[in-house]
């Protein structure tokens, strides 16, 4: 090595090279988190189970009676998810029914997508 490239690495860092340390910290405490995250839903998926099936005529009482009594309705897709999870139990008031389906707001839920419909009970 010549005199100037060992002067100009000096230089350099001397005056102009930054630690990267906090941003470098960083990296690593996004992949953790990262890390973490996936597996907290990993495990929210697990803990989701299938509902017992529910009969279509026993889902239009129930819709029925929390329609007549303001009282919120659980239900349950009879879809999988991405994951091949059972999906989310979906807690909801319902705006309005007909005999093949009901409506949350603006979206209707015809019966024969559903597996599980009941009425939520306080406790």
């Amino acid at each position: 090595m010549n005199e100037e490239t060992i002067r100009r690495a000096k230089t350099f860092f001397e005056q102009g090279y930054r630690e990267r340390g906090k941003i470098k910290w960083n990296g690593f405490f996004l992949s953790d988190h990262t890390q973490k995250i996936n597996q907290t839903k990993k495990k929210q998926a697990q803990a989701i189970k299938w509902l017992e099936e529910t009969a279509i005529c026993d889902m239009q009482v129930a819709c029925r009676e929390g329609f007549a009594n303001y009282r919120p309705i659980l239900f349950q897709l009879d879809s999988t998810t991405t994951d091949q999870q059972a999906p989310a139990v979906i807690t909801a008031t319902v705006s309005a029914f007909d005999e093949s389906g009901f409506w949350i707001d603006k979206s209707y839920y015809p019966f024969e997508t559903i597996h599980h419909l009941e009425v939520k009970h306080e406790h």
